[in-house]
């Protein structure tokens, strides 16, 4: 199969299925910094090209960097998704909390 177009074009994200094969992609997209979650409910039929119906932004009131000294070599933060339903507590505070222990290195 050849590469697929995907809304927003998420990276650095992670993959989820629902109970009813919905496939979900979280991200951020590297040119705007947006986070994204995408949908596809026809991904699990494996005889089409899937193509994603929903794209919606998500705002988690911190930002996934990389390159970072506190992980030099990696992200600083990631975001992820349950079924579509992105924890957003959770994730903001993580984020929250990545970005401070980048700013005190950076400070340091």
């Amino acid at each position: 199969m050849n590469p697929i177009n995907i809304p927003n074009s998420p990276a650095w994200g992670t993959l989820d299925v629902d109970s009813n094969g919905n496939l979900f992609i979280d991200g951020v997209n590297l040119t705007t910094g947006r986070l994204w979650c995408v949908r596809s409910t026809n991904a699990k039929n494996g005889g089409v090209v899937p193509t994603f119906d929903q794209s919606t932004a998500v705002n988690l009131g911190g930002n996934i960097v990389s390159a970072e000294p506190i992980n030099p070599e990696g992200l600083v933060g990631s975001g992820f998704s349950d079924g579509g339903s992105f924890r957003h507590k959770y994730e903001q505070q993580y984020l929250r909390a990545c970005e401070r222990s980048a700013r005190r290195l950076r400070e340091w």
